[in-house]
């Protein structure tokens, strides 16, 4: 009989249970396991230790059991490290392999410690990180253990009280978060618990000279799956259509498969090429052909913008990912549990929404969340086309009014977004708003911000106007909260201005929950300040 256990049902267990457990085993390698709050022992013979686990056997058969909370005691016990970690993060093979190691060497240097990483007993899918202190030449002062697998691993070790903070390619699913809550992990999607600390879009490239200017996600489906052989079927040039695609079972083939395809399954014989780069290459070196990469390896190939089932064309860039408008925007996500969640976890999260982590991450090949601006084009461009189709003049005076205004304004990357009818912001909204904040503070007097809000189509024209402002005025006094302004009447920082606009500049469909909730939302325009701006979305 095997059992995994986790670290909580381990611990309810009494001294006297857990120790009966191992009674009348003994040989050559028999050890004690003693929970590390000293509560509870155990004793047996050693016949394994791998991925963090001992496996020990006793009078009832087999144990597995976390060495994150138990110390081993014995002449067999094996010599490791993990013994000692600090914390345990584990998920995302693209976050555990790619992007922590470079967060947690950032966050040492901002604690001026040296970091230095190694494989866990020669297991590459199990790093430890050693941060010595005075950048080196001082005594360690912390170990971390990095697991990469993927994000249900992840969420499961979390869930059992193996991991202290989860790495998660996409955000946890209800159910996944109910389990924890019922494990006594608390509110899994609550300020203090989760954090997206990075994006990582996946953009779809073509041949520089391809014609096509833009696909919808269906075009897109449809070449995938092998319905669409020819560019000539969608606007192009009479090419066979060449598909690349990422290696079965990677994490972008992965992301991009259930993002894209659905249900549906991809054609056989995809051409499948082992990393981005070599997919880069080849859709340069072939006219006719098409594959996706993660945004940090277009290399010569050309990017193409990718339209909704309304036919809203949004441009792979990094603003456009940063709002959450790019359809293959991939957030990247870290959890932990209410009932773990001590000072170096509450640090570290903290530590990954600063300046001090966005270069980091930049370096690893993601996006950081640091703020930017862009002209307001893209969205103008939207509302002209709208114009044409409006049903009444009254609308088409209120489009009249956001084109008037747009040349006047920048956006800022920070789009804050609201759940439904409320005019309360969600869990990521409010985070966001303290990253604006910040931003904000930095600027110099004379700096005007206005705040736009906007809606879905659902309800009357009229309403949506009212509910987005509504909205926007409720940033406003949060931002009045902080000192950023209060509508310019105190002086203090910024000046700020209120916009209602309702259903008008949709960047999401409203035919879809997924694009309605994007609506619904507050962007930031900025005028003076900063004058850094970014390529148009």
């Amino acid at each position: 009989m095997t059992y995994r256990m986790g670290l909580g049902s381990l611990l309810v267990r009494s001294a006297m249970t857990i120790a009966a457990l191992g009674a009348g085993t003994a040989g050559a390698n028999e050890v004690v396991l003693r929970d590390k709050t000293g509560s509870a022992e155990i004793s047996g013979e050693l016949i394994g230790f791998s991925d963090g686990f001992y496996r020990l056997r006793t009078q009832l058969g087999e144990l597995r059991l976390s060495a994150r909370q138990m110390r081993c005691q014995g002449a067999a016990c094996p010599e490791t490290e993990l013994l000692d970690a600090d914390l345990v993060f584990a998920g995302a093979e693209l976050i555990g392999d790619e992007l922590l190691p470079m967060l947690v060497t950032a966050w040492g240097t901002a604690r001026d410690a040296e970091t230095s990483l190694a494989p866990l007993d020669g297991e590459a899918a199990q790093q430890v990180a050693r941060l010595v202190a005075n950048s080196g030449f001082g005594a360690p002062v912390a170990s971390y253990l990095i697991r990469s697998s993927d994000t249900e691993d992840g969420l499961m070790q979390l869930a059992e009280a193996e991991a202290h903070v989860a790495l998660a390619d996409r955000r946890i699913f209800p159910a996944e978060a109910q389990a924890l809550r019922a494990a006594g992990g608390g509110n899994m999607v609550n300020d203090n618990q989760e954090r997206i600390v990075a994006a990582d879009p996946v953009n779809v490239i073509v041949h520089p000279s391809n014609p096509v200017a833009s696909l919808s996600m269906a075009q897109l489906a449809d070449i995938y799956t092998g319905r669409v052989t020819n560019w000539r079927e969608l606007g192009g040039e009479d090419l066979p259509v060449t598909v690349f695609a990422a290696a079965p079972g990677s994490p972008s083939r992965t992301y991009f498969e259930d993002r894209v395809l659905g249900s549906q399954a991809a054609a056989k014989g995809l051409a499948t090429l082992p990393g981005d780069g070599a997919i880069a290459e080849a859709v340069t070196a072939d006219r006719g052909a098409i594959g996706y990469v993660r945004h940090s390896f277009e290399r010569g190939a050309r990017a193409v913008p990718l339209a909704s089932m309304c036919g809203i064309a949004t441009s792979p860039t990094g603003f456009a990912a940063k709002t959450g408008e790019y359809p293959l925007s991939r957030p990247l996500y870290l959890y932990a549990r209410e009932d773990t969640l001590d000072a170096d976890v509450r640090d570290f999260f903290n530590f990954v929404a600063t300046p001090g982590a966005d270069g980091a991450i930049v370096k690893a090949g993601f996006l950081g969340m640091d703020v930017e601006r862009a002209p307001l084009d893209a969205a103008a461009e939207r509302v002209r086309l709208d114009m044409r189709d409006a049903s009444g003049s009254y609308e088409t005076a209120k489009m009249a009014e956001f084109l008037d205004l747009a040349p006047q304004w920048e956006r800022l990357s920070v789009t804050l977004r609201f759940d439904a009818t409320s005019t309360r912001l969600d869990a990521q909204g409010r985070r966001d708003l303290e990253r604006l904040v910040d931003y904000l503070d930095r600027q110099p007097k004379g700096t005007r911000i206005a705040l736009a809000g906007f809606t879905d189509d659902s309800g009357s024209f009229d309403g949506n106007r009212m509910l987005s402002r509504q909205r926007a005025a409720q940033v406003a006094e949060e931002l009045a909260d902080h000192g950023i302004g209060d509508t310019g009447d105190s002086g203090a920082g910024p000046e700020v201005t209120v916009f209602g606009f309702g259903q008008i500049a949709p960047v999401g469909c409203n035919a879809t929950p997924e694009g309605r909730r994007a609506n619904q939302r507050v962007e930031v325009w900025i005028r003076g300040g900063d004058t850094h701006v970014v390529a148009s979305m």
